[in-house]
């Protein structure tokens, strides 16, 4: 389960990470690797690329490798080495069905680049990352998948449905209105009838949010249930920390727990509160901390 990096530009400057899972095919079978691709994005070859592609969002919990293709380990190979799981991968299940599949890195999560008030304690600065903020990031993925393919479907999950729908209501509808193959809501945010304190106190958090907040592995896997799948927790959490979301203490050893953070996502429509999704359309993942899925289906 390769996955090719890329580094893309938002309008701002902002330097944003799209992975990219790609059908296998003859001599490039197995090529990709983990390792980040040229920031000159546009210099790929588009000539050999499936005609569609599929372009995934996360939400506001998780980034989009841990949430979309997560190092699961699983089998060993006859060699003894090991091998990763891919059946938890949304982008290896797209690639294999013959699209090309990516995933973005919204600004401040995973290895994309950080908002600078995450350089500060949390409660030194309001939420960084606004939907406004992700929509643009949103649309320069778009921009980059569609100058290689035809065709570009675009799934959103959880906060992802808020940020993509922003994205398709901010572009014109003349002539650079934007040509979607298709939109996928998955695990939609609307507006909750209960308090926006109840909600986020529900999931240990203080009402009045700063520009991010620190979890470590210990607690994280203290909310997890007792029959999730720990292989699955461990790809998850391992996802988080191998990215730029990982915030080491100044002295750590490798099997000690690692405090991951992320930025607080506050949407810019006037009155909707910071957009997490009402417990009822959220389970606890095996990452351990709440995370959106879809309703039904084996997903990270």
């Amino acid at each position: 389960m390769n996955l090719t990096a890329h580094d893309v530009r938002a309008d701002d400057g902002t330097r944003l990470r799209v992975w990219e899972d790609a059908p296998e095919s003859g001599e490039d079978a197995g090529a990709a690797g983990d390792s980040p691709a040229s920031d000159d994005a546009g210099a790929a070859d588009s000539s050999a690329a499936p005609a569609e592609a599929v372009l995934f969002v996360h939400g506001a919990i998780t980034h989009s490798r841990a949430l979309f293709a997560p190092p699961v380990e699983g089998r060993e190979s006859p060699s003894g080495d090991s091998r990763l799981d891919a059946s938890y991968s949304w982008l290896r299940a797209t690639a294999d069905a013959g699209r090309t599949a990516y995933a973005l890195d919204v600004r401040g999560y995973g290895d994309s680049e950080f908002p600078p008030a995450m350089a500060d304690p949390p409660e030194a600065n309001d939420p960084p990352v606004r939907a406004g903020d992700a929509a643009d990031d949103v649309a320069a993925a778009f921009d980059f998948a569609t100058a290689r393919h035809g065709r570009v479907h675009l799934v959103g999950v959880s906060w992802g449905t808020m940020t993509t729908g922003r994205f398709l209501a901010d572009r014109d509808s003349g002539a650079n209105a934007t040509d979607v193959a298709s939109y996928v809501q998955c695990a939609p945010v609307y507006d909750p009838p209960y308090d926006f304190s109840e909600l986020v106190s529900a999931f240990g958090l203080d009402a009045d949010l700063g520009a991010y907040y620190v979890e470590d592995r210990e607690t994280v896997a203290e909310r997890k249930d007792a029959d999730e799948n720990l292989a699955l927790f461990e790809g998850v959490w391992r996802a988080m920390v191998e990215s730029g979301q990982e915030r080491p203490p100044t002295a750590r050893t490798p099997t000690s727990p690692r405090p991951a953070r992320w930025p607080t996502c506050a949407t810019a429509v006037p009155g909707v509160r910071p957009t997490t999704p009402p417990p009822s359309t959220r389970r606890r993942s095996s990452s351990g901390g709440p995370t959106t899925t879809p309703p039904a289906g084996r997903t990270p």
